[in-house]
């Protein structure tokens, strides 16, 4: 298994998955796109208010969606996916990133 990304830069982002890179409690991977996601979310919040901003974790998937989109919200979601890219190189079997706009 691996972390899959999917992205809609005007919309959010998706992450599904584990990244299976060690075990549960010691997976950098895992620990890095999880970090990525909470600092994104909470930095789309303050941009945006936190009732444009809707936040869906289950149990293997995260979904963050920006109802009202702005330049700052813009920003936040292309910071976001370069870092999920520059994840996906250095570990290709574990994060995978799909997405456009």
């Amino acid at each position: 298994m691996m972390i899959k990304v999917t992205y809609d830069l005007a919309e959010g982002f998706r992450v599904k998955g584990h990244a299976e890179y060690a075990e549960k409690g010691n997976d950098i991977v895992c620990a890095g796109v999880t970090a990525c996601i909470y600092t994104s979310l909470f930095n789309l919040q303050r941009a945006v208010g936190e009732g444009n901003v809707k936040f869906i974790n289950k149990k293997d998937e995260t979904i963050v969606h920006v109802v009202t989109t702005t330049t700052s919200s813009l920003r936040i979601i292309e910071s976001f996916v370069e870092f999920i890219e520059r994840m996906q190189k250095q570990y290709p079997s574990n994060v995978t990133i799909k997405g456009g706009k």
